[in-house]
């Protein structure tokens, strides 16, 4: 994909070539006019209507170029006021040219442009061009894991983004929700989050897998695996409250505020996938306790080295409480069907700003919306791990895991 910021002078340099054939053609004219004006009036005249009526062709570009200066023109507006703008006019009616994106997307001649006003300063927009779609081919997962050595505090690779960039984020201290519809990508991403922990040595595994067989590989190098039994499921989080219950006393003791990379302690993954299963369950009563005790891990559990990774296809109020589903800080949205189910994950209001996994190509499996580190969500597309790859990695993590 192409990614630049959009200037005025990117457009007046399409406007140059239109502006000098305009200018060649009036010379042309004045040049008849001198020779003699009856017949160069009358030659001018001929030339041009029959070169209009003879040619379909030169009919259809000269309709397109003048549509398209009609389209520059009302763009350079547009993006006047993405440089900055002193007129209160210009800059009230900023809001509304984010709307504005096709109209610019067409006049560029770009497969999409994403136009979104600055959150430090709402006199701005920025203006994101996309030539092509670089998220089209799968993630080669060998080549990503080799050039790193996986730990959950600052070495997770997750796949690429638009521009090529391998997306590589911490964990410890976050926690994060993967959301989407079936088939989107889900189960991938927490793949490759397990695939980095596994790998990572002094990290322990705890999966929650509602489904039983989703997870199911990553048995070998899991501490705990829980299935479908709510008692267990709750159990587990009972050891899991008093696991941070330790930790932090074992903070207190040493006068530490956080666990660091280092100091003696593992880090904690606990994995929990279909989340709507654990917290909006039949048995209302063990489903209600596991969402209690869930939120209060997901609250006070980041500064104890322990992160909590779940996926679920739509996080909505109804099924998973807006009191657990807000303390996950990052959150990866694979294509929803609306733009409403693309908010509850990513957080309300980035579908207004042209952000929304319901503009996801169905066919592009893996491709999300990551909100981390920097603020804003972003199009990544998450590392493929097939049956063979998982098995290769859980090969590698055991031995290594044996060996420490």
């Amino acid at each position: 994909m192409a990614e630049k910021r959009v200037h005025t002078r990117l457009l007046r340099r399409r406007w140059r070539l239109e502006l000098r054939l305009y200018l060649a053609i009036v010379l042309c004219g004045v040049l008849m006019i001198l020779l003699g004006p009856r017949w160069g009036e009358t030659a001018f005249a001929v030339l041009v209507l029959a070169g209009v009526a003879t040619s379909t062709k030169l009919r259809y570009e000269l309709g397109l170029r003048l549509t398209d200066r009609f389209r520059l023109r009302r763009s350079q507006k547009l993006i006047d006021v993405s440089l900055g703008a002193d007129s209160p006019e210009m800059l009230s009616r900023g809001p509304a040219f984010v709307g504005e994106a096709p109209v610019i997307a067409a006049a560029l001649g770009a497969r999409d442009v994403r136009v979104r006003q600055q959150r430090e300063n709402a006199s701005l927009l920025e203006l994101l061009v996309v030539g092509s779609e670089t998220l089209q081919q799968p993630v080669d997962p060998t080549l990503l894991l080799s050039r790193y050595r996986p730990n959950l505090y600052d070495c997770v690779p997750l796949g690429i983004d638009e521009n090529g960039e391998d997306v590589v984020i911490g964990l410890v201290g976050r926690h994060l929700l993967i959301g989407g519809e079936t088939g989107a990508g889900k189960s991938g991403s927490l793949s490759v989050v397990l695939a980095a922990a596994a790998l990572d040595q002094d990290c322990d595994i705890w999966c929650f897998d509602g489904k039983l067989v989703e997870l199911a590989a990553w048995r070998p190098v899991a501490k705990r695996v829980v299935g479908s039994d709510m008692t267990d499921a709750n159990e587990a989080l009972d050891e899991l409250l008093v696991e941070m219950k330790r930790r932090y006393e074992a903070l207190l003791a040493r006068k530490g505020r956080k666990v660091e990379q280092g100091d003696g302690e593992r880090t904690l993954l606990v994995v929990i996938d279909e989340l709507a299963f654990y917290v909006a369950n039949g048995d209302k009563k063990a489903a209600q306790l596991f969402s209690e005790k869930l939120r209060d891990l997901v609250a006070r559990a980041r500064a104890a080295g322990i992160v909590v990774v779940a996926a679920t296809q739509k996080p909505s109020a109804d099924l998973i409480p807006s009191a657990l589903r807000d303390n996950f800080g990052f959150r990866l949205a694979h294509r929803c069907a609306t733009r409403d189910a693309s908010d509850t994950i990513l957080g309300s209001g980035w579908a207004a700003e042209q952000i929304s996994a319901s503009t996801i190509d169905p066919r592009l499996r893996g491709v999300g919306y990551l909100l981390a580190d920097g603020g804003v969500p972003h199009r990544i597309r998450s590392m493929y791990l097939d049956d063979e790859a998982i098995s290769s990695i859980v090969a590698v993590a055991t031995a290594r895991r044996d060996r420490t």
